[in-house]
């Protein structure tokens, strides 16, 4: 197929003008233009020879209205099967050149979206060019409509001008956002000075980031900008020259080569755009290691992805990676979406972050909500202020102030608030479907956690045996402290009376106890593969999204996916619904379904494994066939291999696990010795980090080091608790075992021992009784 791309002129080179000349590259095309510049060409390193139709005037408005005519003129129907416009006063070619595609980066801003801009211009430094301006842009509106009416197919930019394209021509596009050749940039360090790369023209509002480097005198502004050799646009660059303070720098003509070496060595990128219709610029910057500060308004909200952010008015600000993420987004703002359908229906919600397939997928008007998981916070379509982590974490719920930590933690619970789900299943029960302000530590769906406390009651039960170093306690009754199983204490029990007939007490003793951008490309089946075309593998694949070289590479069946980076999911065939974003993230995955890796090497060697989330350089790494599992931080869960339904959240947290199944780990190092073990829960920096727990299973370790005694230490199976120091109850303690105590405590009032039971005896030493 031969292919013609027609665009305006080339003698100035900005975005739209490399994206034009990408395609001509690309596709093996001629490239048509008026008048052009070789030299600019070549120095934005493109070796292409424009076939020119005929030079136009330097000067408005005569070099538009002599482009639009001589595009309308020309006919190439003969010598070509396929013609794509790229511009925006070339789009009177589509009169004679047909099949064609307009690829838009925007309506002709001067008569659309800016005339009332452009004309407060005119109005202010020539007012009298006013009716003219006026009498200009009525005809070419006319005439705009007239030829768009020849365009078969519309292509936009950016969702911003695909909304534009609407309003004005009341026509529908598809968004493929425009190509920006990544691989080209790099970082070198954060240098000392700031970065802006703008065509020389009113809107992009140069004026403003003077202004703002005029009031930080101690900081560096480059602009790099190019402008057409018109006489208005040489005496605008003119003012800005007049009146940019000593610490800004403006050049043009600037070799490519040489703007990726600013982009490199910046120390941040600024844009301000009037309205910008998709920002290339800002792309660079961040493929660059760069922070980007620009204005809330159109193109700088980031969507990739098919569909993600397709219904957004007015929402800024948001930033959405995979299909249908933040789909129908109104005017909700400053929220983050990773994963296919996260946040789907989100309307006006603010606020929130949410990575993961499906997380969050019903919210429409909840805020200020953070959910990590495969369906984690799924269900939620109000509820505000809740922290999910963990698959499926708080699945059901549409309360508020709710945190969850764990594979299916709180998954139950439907209108509950302040609630706190800490482990694997925790809370997930009926006893806790409606229930507010409940704290449980579970490693299962037990109604009996090892540790449930009440906020608004503030009471705390363990089931099972707690151990303490010390007991102080204020006021110690029958409903005080319920403990199910045995109390050890450390210590001496000293109180003033004791009331019941003491059958139950057995003994009180003292004793310690231990606690290449776009070389290749292809668009098929609702799919976009960019940097890598995989028509010799994929055959029946839809909905994919590949972005970065030999991602989805080998492709055959599988649907819904999004590889983002070197070699993302490169050996997927029929694996469907991941998320890859980084360079070999989830790289010699082929069957695994439901994933979700973030960072470089994450889940590199998965294969079959699914409904597993990671994020972190490194994350599960070593993962190949493990399900069901959830990591963040470096290196987390890094060895796991075949391991399933773990919690990993910290820089390396369970780092060496490799087959253990179901267990949690919270902070950093948390669990990063174990190895083998089931159904831990690591909590605090280093938590477990020792050789005591190198093959454990079903322990509780709460400390803030890699102590062998740390603070509390449970185990699930014998359901018990140790305190390896003091334990204070403010409120009252109860004791529902005979021989619950085992040792001696403190008591510091006019406290009461009850004995729950009637069996058994309490047997209180001489020299401990205190009277």
């Amino acid at each position: 197929m031969k292919v013609a791309v027609i665009h305006n002129y080339l003698d100035n080179i900005g975005g739209a003008e490399r994206v034009g000349l990408t395609l001509a590259r690309d596709l093996k095309a001629d490239i048509y233009t008026t008048s052009y510049s070789q030299d600019a060409i070549e120095k934005q390193g493109f070796n292409i020879k424009p076939r020119s139709i005929g030079t136009v005037p330097l000067n408005a408005p005569f070099r538009q209205q002599l482009t639009n005519w001589k595009f309308k003129k020309l006919n190439l129907r003969n010598k070509y099967d396929y013609f794509i416009i790229d511009g925006d006063w070339a789009i009177s070619a589509g009169v004679n050149n047909k099949p064609n595609m307009w690829y838009c980066h925007s309506p002709i801003r001067e008569i659309w979206d800016l005339h009332s801009y452009t004309k407060q211009k005119l109005l202010r430094f020539n007012f009298w060019q006013v009716p003219l301006f006026n009498i200009w842009s009525s005809y070419n509106r006319f005439m705009n409509k007239k030829q768009v009416k020849h365009i078969n197919k519309i292509v936009s930019n950016s969702i911003n001008v695909q909304n534009r394209v609407k309003k004005y021509f009341k026509r529908d596009s598809v968004v493929i956002n425009p190509p920006v050749e990544t691989s080209k940039f790099r970082y070198e360090q954060n240098g000392d000075f700031w970065l802006s790369v703008n065509r020389l023209v009113s809107h992009k509002r140069i004026e403003m980031q003077m202004d703002a480097f005029r009031n930080l005198p101690n900081e560096k502004l480059i602009i790099v900008g190019s402008f057409e050799q018109s006489t208005h646009m040489k005496n605008y660059v003119y003012f800005l020259n007049k009146i940019k303070p000593s610490n800004v720098e403006i050049l043009s003509g600037v070799d490519f080569s040489d703007l990726v070496k600013l982009y490199a060595n910046c120390k941040g990128f600024i844009t301000t755009s009037l309205d910008e219709d998709f920002g290339i610029t800002p792309v660079e910057a961040m493929a660059s290691g760069k922070p980007v500060i620009a204005t809330n308004e159109g193109g700088y909200n980031l969507a990739v992805g098919h569909y993600s952010l397709s219904d957004n008015v007015s929402g800024s600000f948001n930033t959405a990676l995979g299909f249908y993420s933040l789909h129908l987004n109104n005017d909700g703002e400053k929220s983050v979406a990773i994963g296919f359908k996260s946040l789907y229906e989100n309307i006006n919600g603010t606020y929130n972050t949410s990575t993961g397939y499906e997380a969050m997928q019903d919210n429409t008007g909840g805020s200020y909500n953070s959910a990590y998981g495969f369906h984690s916070l799924r269900n939620n379509v109000g509820g505000s202020n809740n922290a999910a982590f963990g698959m499926q974490a708080l699945y059901n719920t549409q309360g508020d102030n709710n945190t969850a930590i764990g594979k299916n933690a709180g998954m139950v619970n439907t209108t509950g608030s302040g609630n706190v789900f800490i482990g694997s299943f925790a809370g997930n029960n009926t006893n806790y479907q409606t229930a507010n302000n409940k704290l449980v530590i579970a490693n299962s769906d037990t109604e009996n956690p090892l540790i449930h406390g009440d906020f608004n009651d503030q009471t705390l039960r363990v089931y099972g045996e707690l151990t303490a170093t010390t007991m102080s306690t204020y006021a110690m009754t029958t409903n005080d402290l319920d403990v199910p199983g045995d109390v050890e204490v450390t210590g001496a029990v000293t109180a003033n009376s004791f009331s019941g007939d003491g059958s139950g007490l057995t003994g009180i003793s003292g004793g310690a106890t231990s606690i290449d951008g776009l070389s290749n490309a292809l668009i098929e089946d609702y799919s976009m593969y960019i940097g890598n075309d995989p028509s010799s593998t994929t055959d029946e694949a839809q909905f994919n999204l590949a972005v970065g070289t030999i991602a989805l590479g080998a492709i055959t069946t599988g649907d819904y996916n999004t590889a983002v980076g070197y070699a993302a999911l490169t050996a997927n065939t029929t694996g469907a619904k991941n998320t890859a974003y980084g360079s070999s993230s989830l790289r010699d995955n082929t069957t695994g379904d439901f994933n979700t890796a973030f960072g470089y090497l994450t889940m590199y060697e998965n294969t079959t494994g699914g409904y597993n989330t990671a994020s972190g350089m490194g994350s599960m790494r070593d993962n190949t066939t493990g399900s069901y599992n959830t990591a963040n931080g470096y290196n987390a869960l890094k060895l796991n291999t075949t391991g399933s339904h773990n919690t990993g959240f910290g820089f390396q947290t369970l780092y060496n696990n490799t087959i253990g199944d179901m267990n949690t780990a919270i902070g950093r190092n948390a669990g990063m010795i174990n190895t083998t073990g089931t159904g831990n829960i690591f909590i605090g920096f280093s938590a477990g980090n020792n050789t005591n727990y190198q093959t454990a299973s079903n322990k509780l370790v709460i400390a803030n080091s890699d102590t062998e005694t740390p603070l509390i230490a449970g185990d699930f199976s014998a359901a018990t608790l140790k305190v390896n120091g003091s334990l204070d109850v403010t409120g009252s303690m109860t004791m529902s075992v005979a021989d619950a105590i085992t040792e001696s405590t403190v008591f510091n009032g006019n406290e009461t021992i009850i004995p729950v039971y009637t069996t058994g005896t309490i047997t209180i030493d001489s020299d401990q009784l205190v009277q």
